[in-house]
Order: C-alpha cells, then structure tokens, then sequence
C-alpha cells in the first residue's frame, strides 16, 4: 500500500504531518507486519536513540502503536 491508500482508509491522516523518516517506516510497514527499533535504525541509517525517538513521536501522532515490552517491543500499524 502507498501514503494515498492508507490515507483513504484511515490509517494515515491528512491533519498529521509526517516527515520523510516517518513516511519511510508507514510504508515499510504496509510490507511487513510489524517493524522493531533495529530494523528502523537499518532502514533510516540513523542511531538507536533517534530511532527510538522517531517511533516514540509516531506513536504519540497516533500512527503507530507499540506492541510487547523490553526486548520484544516491536510497533505496528494502527489499527491492525
């Protein structure tokens, strides 16, 4: 699914403005089911601390939702 799709089915707002990292991690989570920390680091080739910021911000917008706890932490899209 693309930004386009997911906005006509209400999973991506027009109101919430996302920046390019964000859009990368909504579109690489239109392929995959869920997506950790690590893998936001690989895609975005950033540090694990903004990586956990980037996500933490996602799901306070309400984009995201973070599922498990610790090391099995992993975030979804919301909504699924």
């Amino acid at each position: 699914m693309n930004l386009k799709e997911l906005k006509s089915i209400g999973l991506v707002s027009d109101s919430i403005a996302l920046s390019e990292q964000e859009k990368q991690i909504i579109q690489f989570l239109t392929q995959s089911s869920k997506i950790f920390s690590k893998d936001v680091e690989k895609l975005l080739d950033i540090k694990e601390a903004r990586a956990r910021r980037i996500l933490k911000e996602m799901v306070e917008k309400e984009s995201i939702e973070r599922v498990g706890v610790a090391r099995n932490t992993h975030y979804v899209l919301r909504g699924n």
